[in-house]
């Protein structure tokens, strides 16, 4: 179950000492896009706007924030525990969900292929980025 997404947002990072007001106007924006629903929250994090569904459909958040300008992507979030075998059972989940919708929805006339990339903001988790995502690969 999806329970957070994760926004990137490109040029106002490169805003210089302005960037902190670019970004409270984007997140400004992005809590007025889903206005009616309380329940959605918002965290600046390291370059990015961490969005806590607490509960609403991940679907419709996703698409009223698609509006939203100076967002790049959107991602959904998978919450798990700090240890590499929830990290691979998850993953193994994900793929399987995708593999369900991918299956149903596009000519099978290629490989079905997939990528795992990693990336610690937590540097204190044993193992190093490329390693997590050769496991859970």
């Amino acid at each position: 179950m999806i329970q957070q997404l994760i926004a990137r947002y490109g040029e106002i990072s490169l805003k210089g000492k302005n960037r902190s007001d670019f970004e409270r106007i984007l997140v400004r924006n992005m809590r007025h896009a889903v206005r009616d629903m309380p329940e959605v929250e918002f965290d600046r994090v390291d370059g990015r706007v961490m969005v806590s569904l607490n509960g609403a459909d991940a679907d419709e958040v996703t698409n009223r924030l698609r509006r939203v300008f100076g967002l790049l992507s959107l991602s959904p979030v998978r919450v798990v525990q700090r240890e590499i075998e929830e990290l691979v059972q998850a993953g193994a989940q994900v793929l399987g969900d995708y593999e369900q919708v991918e299956s149903a929805s596009r000519r099978l006339d290629r490989p079905f292929t997939f990528k795992i990339e990693a990336k610690r903001t937590d540097k204190r988790f044993p193992l190093p980025s490329p390693e997590i995502a050769r496991q859970v690969g």
